[in-house]
């Protein structure tokens, strides 16, 4: 639909996300007392979309680094599809851990995100990498 370095994906995402914006606004203003309650939920809704965005950001660098050298290879073929296999792989290996933690008995929040910042460290290069690529991508 686009080509590669058009901005013309890019203007089309906002301009989505802008109207989504809009159309959940208005719902909101007609349908809804704006108060404290409404806007604690919104924070919290807010928060977990961060909270799985980095999630997913983690799984996409976890798996970029399990692939590693092979990770050549798929050089060639198109960014998402490297983007789905990394995040499909890190996803699974966070998936398994989660499982292991859960079988020991030692899943607990704290753990939880012990684990994930411990894992952030590790995978600290391809976090970087999986950043800097995506931008480029159309």
């Amino acid at each position: 639909m686009y080509k590669k370095g058009e901005w013309g994906w890019g203007l089309t995402a906002v301009s989505t996300i802008l109207w989504l914006f809009f159309l959940i606004a208005a719902y909101f203003w007609a349908h809804k007392p704006f108060d404290l309650p409404l806007l604690v939920g919104l924070g919290h809704t807010l928060g977990s979309m961060m909270v799985w965005l980095g999630l997913l950001w983690l799984a996409t660098a976890l798996g970029k680094k399990i692939v590693g050298k092979a990770s050549e290879f798929f050089e060639t073929s198109e960014v998402w599809g490297q983007f789905a296999l990394y995040s499909g792989l890190g996803l699974g290996v966070l998936s398994l851990l989660t499982l292991a933690i859960g079988l020991a008995g030692l899943l607990q929040p704290l753990v939880a995100w012990g684990m994930l910042l411990l894992l952030a460290v590790g995978v600290r290069r391809e976090l970087t990498a999986v950043f800097h690529t995506l931008p480029s991508s159309p």
